[in-house]
């Protein structure tokens, strides 16, 4: 395999997608779940499972993704799953202690 070359070689390699794609994914998610009054949990699991099984798996054929140290593709769906699911209650508490404040 020839060796990569990138920008900042001191940052993980799938720093972009994780600090792009992802967000804006789950926001989205958010936005439409909330709007449409789906089940935020039951499609954050099916998108985690998108993001964590196929694009890694994507970015792993290309090369831009390595797993090391006993990581595997599962472990990347639990870490999706759990800061979804933290920054989900956050967002659900900032917007409960902002009704509140707009009610008295």
């Amino acid at each position: 395999m020839s060796p990569r070359y990138f920008l900042t070689p001191f940052l993980p390699f799938a720093l972009n997608i994780t600090a792009s794609v992802l967000p804006v994914g789950f926001l989205l998610l958010y936005q439409y779940c909330t709007n449409h009054n789906k089940n935020f949990y039951l499609y954050t699991i099916l998108l985690s499972a998108i993001f964590a099984f196929g694009l890694a798996s994507l970015e792993q054929w290309l090369g831009l993704l390595e797993l090391h140290g006993g990581l595997r593709k599962f472990h990347l769906f639990l870490i999706d799953l759990i800061i979804v699911f933290i920054t989900y209650g956050a967002t659900r508490l900032l917007v409960r202690i902002q009704a509140n404040h707009h009610a008295t």
